[in-house]
């Protein structure tokens, strides 16, 4: 009898900075993690229908703050499970890392992280942890129990 294959995991990418998708998109391609990864600008037309199928979002500063909005003030319908959002951003500072957090993220990777921590980092928010990766960031959040912490 043949062993089923898992699930895939829906990602979508969709970083404003294309270099930044690029990269990310192969990280997770040639990751061990069963994914369908779809990448596509935050502008693009499609943005919209393909957030509906995914199961977590891998984007910029401010479109995941104004995803994580988006999604608490109309969730998409039929859906027993919101995407989770992840942020990829050069922005370390307490404030803008503490204001991801209020505002729904679920995950917050540094772009100076390496690959192994950011696909680290989309396998956990995908099971549903809170997840920070980037020395500044881990100082920053440290007093906070719930998230976990990786090392980068």
């Amino acid at each position: 009898m043949l062993n089923p294959q898992p699930a895939a995991r829906r990602i979508l990418v969709a970083h404003k900075q294309h270099i930044a998708n690029a990269g990310m998109q192969g990280a997770l391609d040639s990751s061990r993690l069963a994914l369908l990864v779809d990448c596509c600008d935050p502008s693009h037309p499609y943005f919209a229908s393909l957030l509906a199928g995914a199961h977590l979002l891998v984007t910029d500063y401010s479109n995941g703050i104004e995803a994580c909005r988006k999604l608490q003030r109309v969730p998409l319908p039929g859906r027993e499970r919101q995407p989770s959002v992840m942020i990829v951003s050069n922005r370390d500072g307490e404030v803008a890392i503490r204001h991801a957090f209020e505002a729904g993220v679920k995950g917050y990777v540094l772009l100076s992280a390496d690959l192994d921590a950011f696909v680290d980092g989309v396998e956990r928010v995908y099971a549903g942890e809170r997840f920070v990766c980037g020395r500044p960031c881990e100082m920053q959040i440290a007093k906070s129990a719930t998230i976990t912490r990786a090392r980068c």
